[in-house]
């Protein structure tokens, strides 16, 4: 039903639906919290994107498999133990909300899933350093946290997430040199690291990053030479080392 005019609140009669998999009333312009009895629906894929819901999260759905809540009024904290409320194969998309606090280590555990998106929140502290902690194998290909409000260094651990393709970090006030564990992250297409604090030089292993296609490291506080393997970069389409 997504843009469809079915009112400023949940239709109630999807209270008698049992049995719904599937669930998408993006951009409806469905305002109010998020009612309990919706969460307790056997859902894989839940679509409440581009809409005016508020309130915090408290639960989701241990049968989600697709989770698109971005562009809403979402509130408060990330629950502490968000990494224990979903199925080891997610898409979580959070993107542009209110979110704020600290990020919960148990959002590690999500690093077996396909995306995880909380840019454009009011998130704060450092990321962190717990990522590929856990015995399942690392699947997560999208990592977008950028426009928060992060700080301290980038996570070494990052670079247990050997099939991430998309990693965002930009605008935030993250410091400090480039972590080694990055070249491990051999599947990037998309590093964008700009409008942060870090400083160094710029690395030469990014080089070996042989899949990259976009290289953001605008805004910083680099200093040195423009290292020569970047021209090993034969994927690369946007460098931008502006500012």
């Amino acid at each position: 039903m997504r843009s469809c005019r079915v009112g400023i609140q949940f239709p109630q009669w999807l209270l008698t639906q049992k049995k719904v998999v599937e669930l998408d009333l993006s951009n409806t312009s469905i305002s109010g919290t998020l009612p309990k009895w919706l969460l307790d629906m056997p859902l894989r894929t839940l679509d409440l994107s581009h809409n005016h819901i508020s309130g915090p999260i408290l639960k989701l759905p241990s049968t989600l498999e697709f989770v698109w809540l971005s562009h809403n009024y979402i509130s408060g904290p990330l629950p502490q133990n968000i990494g224990d409320m979903v199925p080891t194969s997610l898409t979580l998309s959070l993107a542009d909300n209110l979110i704020n606090g600290l990020i919960p280590n148990s959002l590690c555990k999500i690093c077996t899933s396909k995306e995880l998106d909380l840019s454009k929140n009011m998130l704060f502290g450092n990321l962190p350093q717990c990522w590929g902690d856990s015995r399942e194998i690392p699947n997560l290909w999208a990592m977008i946290f950028s426009s928060n409000k992060l700080s301290g260094i980038i996570p070494s651990s990052i670079g247990h997430l050997s099939r991430l393709g998309w990693l965002h970090l930009n605008n935030n006030s993250l410091y400090g040199e480039l972590p080694m564990g990055l070249r491990n992250c051999t599947s990037l297409l998309v590093l964008d690291l700009g409008e942060n604090g870090l400083s160094g030089n710029i690395p030469g292993w990014i080089g070996e990053l042989e899949s990259l296609r976009i290289l953001r490291l605008h805004k910083k506080m680099f200093n040195g030479k423009i290292p020569l393997q970047l021209c090993q970069l034969l994927s690369l389409q946007i460098i931008d080392l502006a500012n």
